[in-house]
């Protein structure tokens, strides 16, 4: 198996923890929606530490809170504020803005990998604040045809095509094969992307198994009836948390509260109604379009998107921490404070 760890490692969002598609950038915003004349618009100057921003105080009007999240399945959990009032959500594939985001302030919210926002963090490179968890436990193995797919042991001596490497779907599975003494029986080799791996398992490769996410992974499976699936959490020792909202703390507070309850309250729709979620967003974005209503109903269920109160939970969150350090330190190069958190 090739040697994974060597040197400190760079982050990158393979994500499928995200399942994104790197080829492309999709931006929803709302902001042409609520722009008016200047003879017509009444300002109040709001100054915070490090920037002054507009509120409007029009009758009718919110200040707008700009957001910035990967595609996949965190796009997904906030599909449904694209479009609302007060909300400019940018939608990105590919670690590059994510991390500028982080380190520059450019956001009032911005969702990505708790790797990413932790490494920074204990770098002292950013000062988000964490305020949820929103997708967790989204990282599956599968074979096609007649490979044998009942356990992770399977995988011994085995070739296998993943993505996200150094990151959450990498950490999730060289945990899963640590954990049962696989670590050096794999033969894995890494694309870009969750869209690109899978891509080049169907494609008549001679790769045994592929590691992959919703809601690539419905697709897949209604397009080949053979297509079994390994769920990578039952092998580690914690959950695996993947992506979180970041909070700015220079942003108007009491605006992020109100997005986030919104976000909150868009997560127990989504999970209560699949169905009635995904034909309302399925317009909204082109990563939504290309995914079909029906594949994003059908993928939400083992998505895993919900909302956890980061607060709440450091303990957990910390343990699953403590295992990514365990896998390789570099990763994130320290332990999170009690600061990390909102």
């Amino acid at each position: 198996m090739k040697k994974l760890l060597a040197g400190a490692l760079t982050l990158t969002l393979g994500l499928s923890l995200f399942a994104c598609d790197n080829k492309k950038t999709n931006k929803q915003s709302t902001t042409e929606a609520s722009k008016t004349t200047t003879e017509t618009k009444k300002t109040t100057k709001i100054t915070t530490k490090a920037k002054t921003t507009e509120k409007v105080t029009t009758e009718g009007k919110k200040e707008t809170v700009k957001i910035l999240t990967p595609s996949g399945t965190p796009l997904m959990s906030i599909g449904g504020l694209i479009g609302s009032d007060g909300v400019d959500i940018e939608a990105v594939n590919g670690p590059e803005n994510l991390i500028s985001g982080l380190s520059t302030k450019s956001h009032d919210i911005i969702i990505a990998p708790l790797t990413a926002g932790a490494k920074l963090s204990i770098a002292g490179k950013s000062e988000y604040k964490l305020e949820a968890v929103v997708t967790k436990n989204n990282t599956y193995i599968i074979s096609k045809g007649e490979t044998t797919l009942t356990n992770i042991t399977d995988l011994k001596n085995k070739k296998v095509i993943a993505y996200g490497k150094n990151n959450t779907p990498d950490i999730a599975l060289m945990n899963a094969l640590k954990n049962n003494d696989l670590y050096d029986e794999v033969d894995i080799t890494y694309e870009s992307d969750v869209t690109t791996a899978t891509s080049t398992f169907m494609g008549g490769s001679d790769y045994d198994y592929c590691l992959i996410a919703e809601p690539q992974l419905t697709s897949i499976k209604t397009k080949n009836s053979t297509i079994k699936v390994l769920d990578l959490s039952s092998y580690m020792d914690t959950t695996i948390y993947q992506a979180g909202i970041f909070v700015n703390p220079d942003a108007n507070q009491g605006r992020c509260n109100e997005v986030i309850e919104q976000i909150k309250e868009n997560i127990k729709y989504l999970n209560e109604k699949p169905e009635e979620y995904a034909e309302a967003i399925e317009s909204k974005n082109a990563f939504f379009t290309k995914m079909t209503k029906e594949i994003l109903a059908a993928s939400i269920p083992n998505a895993n998107i919900s909302f956890i109160k980061a607060g709440d939970n450091k303990t957990k969150i910390n343990a699953y921490f403590a295992e990514v350090n365990e896998y390789n330190s570099a990763i994130l190069n320290g332990t999170v404070t009690d600061e990390f958190y909102r």
